[in-house]
């Protein structure tokens, strides 16, 4: 269980923060919030106030649920170390 759990949150983790292959496969109606941070940035301005609070809110669900799981992650990454 240690294990999946840990493979588990690394798959989010790296599905969570993917721009590049979500950019390419969507478009403004089916955007991921990855992209939807770069609709913050136009041409001619940069809106740090709003990329910064969309940050925030999008980081939180990774965060609470790397909290959630952390003996989890630490049990499965030490599961096959030699002791």
């Amino acid at each position: 269980m240690p294990g999946i759990v840990a493979v588990l949150i690394y798959a989010f983790m790296t599905a969570w923060g993917e721009v590049l292959f979500a950019s390419v496969l969507t478009d403004d109606s089916t955007r991921t919030l990855a992209v939807g941070l770069q609709g913050y940035a136009t041409q001619n301005n940069v809106y740090w106030n709003q990329i910064m609070a969309a940050s925030l809110t999008v980081s939180v669900p990774v965060v609470v649920g790397f909290l959630l799981l952390q003996r989890y992650l630490v049990a499965g990454m030490t599961a096959g170390a030699v002791k």
